[in-house]
């Protein structure tokens, strides 16, 4: 059921979240990590192209980006924690 009407402007996404987690499919975090892995974050060179969040893969299990510079993932990761 419903709640409210669906508005004009809406994407519809997976959940991944385990089926034993009732509230996983209404984490905005897991949520952002759905839609920058299906839709992209932006060609690259782009001005909106933003950096995937590291939660999406150590949190939620997402594959790791393709990596594009001299540092790893789990480098860029690292000096965020």
């Amino acid at each position: 059921p419903r709640l409210d009407d669906v508005a004009r402007l809406y994407q519809k996404i997976e959940c991944t979240a385990p089926l034993n987690d009732v509230a996983g499919c209404h984490s905005s975090t897991r949520s952002l990590c759905e839609l920058l892995y299906q839709c992209g974050n932006g060609p690259i060179g782009s001005q909106f192209r933003r950096p995937v969040m590291c939660d999406c893969v150590t949190v939620f299990g997402y594959e790791e980006p393709t990596q594009t510079t001299g540092m790893s993932f789990a480098e860029a990761c690292a000096q965020y924690e």
